[in-house]
């Protein structure tokens, strides 16, 4: 089911923005990490985080599955004080990372990272909003059934929940993605969705999805996903 109910609640200056990336990059240690986020995020497309922290509603708590090393936990955090974030990631080593970050910050109290998948992990408080990022190629189509399944799970009736993943379409787009994933990881699972198998994915599990596309100077054919669970 597509509907465009679902719209942006705000929206960050491009100054702000800048300035909330930059201290968050400063703050990592490891030089590649750094390196890798300045030039992804203040060279290449800073509207990447801008259009996905639009919709995020500015208070409650965000559940940040596959967090990695933080940076999008922390951009999320940084741009509404009112927000509480989790991170989940099954690397233990991104997830220490990420702590020390948060020890940088003083955030302890407004983020929590743990290593875990989110399938077995047990939320202590209700979660108001999901945000999934690049995840979902990543892993087998009935694990990725089985994700969706466990998001609708977690969010109450209402709840958010924001998928950003690589459409299928075009395949020149594509393939270029196609050849980062596996120059990163050559023996990991890959299935790109077309944008309508993605949004039938997410239906199927009682979600409200307004498709919203994304822009970017390198040739990767983004969407974000925004849906919103609907009453059981």
């Amino acid at each position: 089911m597509t509907k465009n109910t679902i719209m942006p609640n705000h929206h960050l200056t491009e100054a702000r923005s800048r300035a909330i990336t930059l201290k968050i990059i400063r703050a990592y240690d490891n030089w590649v990490i750094r390196t890798y986020s300045y030039i992804r995020f203040l060279i290449m497309n800073m509207r990447i985080l801008e259009e996905i922290e639009q919709y995020l509603p500015t208070s409650g708590q965000i559940l940040d599955v596959g967090c990695g090393f933080g940076l999008f936990s922390f951009f999320f955090a940084l741009s509404a004080d009112k927000r509480n974030m989790l991170g989940v990631d099954i690397n233990t080593r991104r997830i220490a990372t990420a702590c020390g970050v948060r020890a940088k910050f003083g955030l302890d109290e407004r983020i929590c990272f743990e290593s875990s998948d989110v399938g077995d992990y047990r939320f202590d408080e209700p979660v108001d909003a999901i945000v999934v990022l690049d995840l979902l190629h990543h892993v087998p189509e009935k694990a990725a059934q089985r994700l969706v399944a466990r998001f609708a799970e977690i969010l109450p009736a209402g709840g958010l929940l924001l998928v950003k993943d690589i459409t299928a379409r075009p395949w020149l787009k594509m393939a270029f993605t196609w050849l980062l994933d596996k120059l990163m990881d050559f023996r990991g699972p890959l299935r790109y969705y077309h944008k309508d198998e993605m949004i039938t994915l997410l239906a199927a599990q009682g979600f409200e999805v307004r498709v919203h596309r994304m822009i970017d100077i390198l040739p990767y054919p983004h969407v974000l996903y925004v849906c919103r669970k609907l009453d059981d």
